[in-house]
């Protein structure tokens, strides 16, 4: 059996992957901004129709 050393400073990830969960966060924000404004104008369309 053969066994090889471990290198810790070796890269573990690929750079994409990275670059991958950086462009997915900020999507999270900016949907995330998108359904406040929507929840804000359903507040201030609800207050208007009481």
């Amino acid at each position: 059996m053969k066994f090889d050393s471990i290198n810790p400073a070796a890269p573990i990830l690929d750079q994409s992957v990275a670059s991958d969960c950086g462009e997915l966060a900020v999507g999270c924000s900016e949907a995330a901004g998108r359904i406040k404004r929507s929840t804000d104008q359903m507040d201030r369309q609800i207050v208007e129709l009481g």
